[in-house]
């Protein structure tokens, strides 16, 4: 525990040993929360990365699928997803029949 002052317009210096063990930097961010009346709580906020280096880091390597397979995955898992959330809403409009909210045909504009 380290006690610390407020200074010109809320600064407050994170003390070195909390610095070091959070990984904390000149740039780094923080959130800061109210978590009571007189207190709070301050949260590293992770760094930001790009979008090729999110799926790199998140992508399982040398799993011996193709980029064709991969992307027939994704699309098989996003045509499951739409399934369940709409359920035979996606194959009465691939069929051309518009229905309305009763279940009725009606006509398309």
């Amino acid at each position: 525990m380290a006690i610390v002052r407020v200074q010109d317009e809320g600064r407050i210096i994170v003390p070195e040993p909390i610095r070091r063990a959070m990984g904390i930097e000149t740039g780094t961010e923080l959130v800061c929360i109210q978590t009571g009346p007189n207190t709070f709580a301050c949260h590293v906020l992770p760094a930001l990365v790009g979008l090729r280096a999110f799926i790199d880091a998140h992508t399982l390597h040398d799993q011996g699928m193709t980029q064709e397979e991969i992307d027939a995955a994704i699309e098989e898992g996003m045509m499951a997803d739409a399934d369940a959330e709409y359920g035979a809403l996606r194959d009465r409009a691939d069929a051309g029949v518009a229905r309305g909210a009763d279940g009725r045909q009606v006509d398309r504009l």
